[in-house]
């Protein structure tokens, strides 16, 4: 099964960040924080030329949740 995550403007800017920098994404509970990060991770990872996106090697990240759900 696939699923189709729609992006908030907001969304798609953190998303996009540049990946030379770091992130800190905060926000109320249930908004997606989880989700976006995930994408994120998977953009950098496998890059983007057209968004002028480098590739990122996976052991380069540092990814810290505090849900027990996410964490599941």
């Amino acid at each position: 099964m696939s699923c189709k995550m729609t992006w908030t403007d907001e969304q798609k800017t953190a998303i996009n960040y540049p990946s030379d920098s770091s992130a800190c994404v905060t926000a109320a509970a249930g908004s997606g924080k989880t989700a976006l990060l995930i994408e994120r991770v998977v953009t950098l990872i496998k890059g983007d030329p057209e968004k002028e996106i480098p590739t990122v090697p996976g052991d380069k990240f540092a990814i810290l949740t505090f849900t027990r759900n996410a964490a599941e």
